[in-house]
């Protein structure tokens, strides 16, 4: 009974104290604090998650740049309280081996609101969290902790223990520009793939350098350097080179910049992606309503819609309503002016349907931005499909309809607006990557006002692209200029094919950006088997075709979809593909995924067996492999020495790894185990960081 108060005692004080919750011999250790001594009903409190992490270990940012994963936390509170998102410290940039990485260091200081109810019961409270993190340094190992926290209920005053310490981490954190007197606008300019931030200091900073940590992912390119220009008069400009498969740099340019002041000093700047968009560098944009920013701004989502006609993006679409009015050149007018309406209103609805997704994700604390739907592989695969499909029509290997895309013989009665609404739907899906002139202002100011005003902006922007086209329904006579119908417009829809397969091409690089190569030919070779399904639709389900020849045709069919779908496609979906990628090696090393069985196997045949612990968060595990295990050099020392090579993947939970880890003494990874010829029980135990020499050494030497 006496060492259990002890104990208690000792528990009590550590939850109050974090110095006393490190243990010296151990790399990282969290605690739970408050920054009250006692909770007030309905008022708001601050408690952090400290983590200290012995020298040289380091945890990751929200963003962890090429690799990682951040803090996190599952609240367990008592009901009726509410806590918010954790709060980061600004990072630090940090390149080894040709990675980059955003490090958090020594002790951290993860903050959160806590919100209770407006009454409480005079008893005391207990506030708990499971915390997850990473800790690297030689090798990486994921970190938890499940913390608790008593507080009685009170008056809500400062914890007089912990005022100090809250004052420091509250510093750390990004503050808003304006607060700090800082003016910083966002702009576009220069090479295709740069964001531009201009940076005004307060009177008398001096200001040596700074940095951009991008909340959004996939925005900045980490491998590249930002460049930081500075000028006489007190004004610089940080150009940030972007990733890929980035989406628009005004819209989605949410994180941190850091500045480097006078004395070393580092000052956290919020950038939210409306703080300050404007068309060029010259001025920040206000957040609040006004008349004039309001009809500038719908005046300049009209021209952006306008201009998105001319976008390559949309040619496809723009060609098959060029021949849809070529077809219709002797229609009466009143058919042309409903046409171009139902074409307006499918413009019309396509982007207020994706407004009003925006609003809502939004309103859920989802980070989504002008063209959020091309960052869903789903939605890649849909679109491939379809444009696929559609190129395949036009080339005349089947025919799906009159109505399709108004490309058919007549745009009249039912089907024909059908196919007129589909193709303003399409038209606006295929815009939604490309970014006009004057659209990046409207959006950015359309993200930060209220949902009437966001609608009202996105309306614009549809009512500037569609605007030709029901124009050219209204005054038909423009459409005398051009030659009579005849062969040449089939000749003409053949031609739109081709710009459909150049549509296919794109949506394939955008695929190949986001999953990677080895899933960009598995769509590849998907788009193959559905192009050959159309060849049979054409060739064997027509109205001359017997019922026999047709049944056989929907049965192949179906049964090629089914198994494209399932065998070449499903494996580039799944969310751990990546992985498996990794695991089959870019030197042709015939890994084998790590199992307890497989393993075994290995093992009882004889042959030498080398596995590699490794996980995609592990920046260790990348440099490793991408310098000494994923080389020519590697895979003919193996292939020489008869090697069975085996990728333990740690990326996931995984108990078998985890006890076969434990066993060998080691808690993480990077870790290696070669098994010589006929030895199951004794491996050798490579070093964490790697050389090609220390392999062919090790390796060498024990198979002797």
């Amino acid at each position: 009974m006496f060492f259990k108060k002890i104990l208690c005692v000792l528990c009590f004080a550590i939850t109050l104290n974090p110095a006393l919750a490190q243990d010296e011999s151990q790399p990282m250790r969290a605690v739970l604090v408050s920054e009250v001594s006692s909770v007030a009903p309905g008022k708001p409190f601050t408690v952090a998650i400290v983590l200290k992490m012995q020298p040289p270990w380091y945890a990751y940012w929200k963003n962890p740049g090429e690799s990682g994963f951040p803090m996190n936390v599952e609240w367990q509170l008592p009901p009726g309280f509410k806590a918010s998102d954790i709060r980061f410290p600004y990072p630090q940039r940090v390149s080894s081996s040709g990675m980059i990485y955003y490090a958090l260091k020594g002790e951290i200081w993860f903050l959160a609101e806590i919100v209770p109810p407006p009454s409480l019961k005079d008893a005391g409270l207990s506030i708990k969290g499971k915390a997850e993190w990473l800790g690297c340094s030689d090798i990486c190992v994921p970190g938890s902790a499940t913390l608790s926290l008593s507080l009685p209920v009170g008056a809500g005053k400062p914890n007089a223990s912990f005022s100090k310490a809250f004052a420091q981490a509250k510093s750390q954190l990004p503050r808003s520009p304006t607060d700090l007197g800082w003016k910083i606008s966002l702009g576009e300019g220069g090479a295709r793939r740069e964001g531009r931030i201009a940076i005004v200091p307060p009177a008398g900073t001096g200001l040596r350098d700074a940095v951009f940590f991008s909340e959004t992912e996939p925005l900045v390119d980490h491998a590249k350097e930002q460049v930081f220009k500075g000028a006489g008069d007190g004004k610089a400009e940080l150009v940030v080179p972007l990733s890929e498969g980035a989406g628009a740099w005004l819209a989605n340019a949410k994180g941190v910049l850091v500045a480097n002041v006078d004395k070393g000093e580092h000052i956290a700047l919020e950038i939210l992606p409306a703080a300050s968009v404007v068309s060029g560098i010259k001025g920040a944009a206000s957040t609040q309503f006004s008349a004039g920013d309001f009809i500038s701004h719908i005046f300049y989502a009209f021209l952006g819609g306008l201009i998105l006609n001319a976008m390559p993006c949309v040619l496809p679409v723009i060609s098959l309503k060029i021949l849809g009015f070529l077809q219709q050149g002797g229609d009466d007018r009143r058919k042309l002016i409903k046409h171009g309406a139902v074409f307006s209103f499918g413009v019309w609805f396509s982007f207020l349907a994706m407004a009003t997704t925006l609003l809502i994700l939004r309103a859920g604390g989802e980070k989504a931005g002008w063209g959020f739907q091309f960052q869903s592989p789903v939605f890649l695969v849909f679109m491939a499909s379809l444009i696929l499909v559609m190129g395949m029509s036009l080339f005349g290997v089947f025919q799906i309809g009159a109505s399709l895309m108004g490309a058919g013989q007549e745009l009249t009665g039912k089907e024909g607006l059908k196919g007129t609404f589909f193709s303003g739907v399409l038209a606006t899906t295929l815009a939604t990557p490309c970014t006009a002139p004057f659209m990046g202002a409207a959006l950015g100011y359309a993200f930060v006002q209220p949902p009437l005003v966001t609608l009202l902006v996105f309306s614009s922007l549809a009512a500037g692209m569609s605007a030709p086209y029901f124009v050219f329904s209204l005054y038909p006579q423009g459409l005398k200029h051009l030659p009579k119908p005849g062969l040449w417009m089939e000749q003409f829809k053949q031609f739109t094919g081709f710009l459909m397969m150049a549509t296919l091409l794109w949506i394939l690089w955008i695929f190949g950006s986001v999953r990677g190569a080895d899933d960009l030919v598995r769509l590849a070779a998907f788009c193959l088997v559905l192009g050959l399904c159309c060849w049979i639709y054409g060739q064997f389900v027509t109205p001359s075709a017997t019922g026999r020849a047709r049944l056989i045709a929907w049965v192949s069919i179906l049964f090629l979809v089914l198994f494209a779908s399932l065998k070449i496609l499903r494996p580039a979906l799944l969310s751990g593909e990546e992985l498996a990628r990794e695991s089959q090696g870019a030197a042709g090393i015939p890994w084998k995924p790590f199992t307890k069985q497989v393993l075994d196997d290995a093992l009882r045949s004889g042959q030498p067996v080398f596995v590699d612990f490794t996980a995609a968060w592990c920046l260790t595990c990348k440099v490793n492999e991408k310098t000494v295990l994923e080389t020519a050099a590697t895979s003919a020392l193996f292939k020489e020495m008869g090697v069975i090579p085996i990728k333990a993947d740690w990326t996931l939970r995984n108990q078998e790894i985890t006890e076969l880890l434990a066993a060998n003494g080691r808690t993480g990874v990077p870790f290696y185990l070669f098994y010589p010829a006929g030895n199951r029980s004794e491996p050798v135990r490579l070093p964490e960081v790697l050389t090609q020499g220390v392999l062919a050494e090790k390796l060498k030497g024990v198979a002797k």
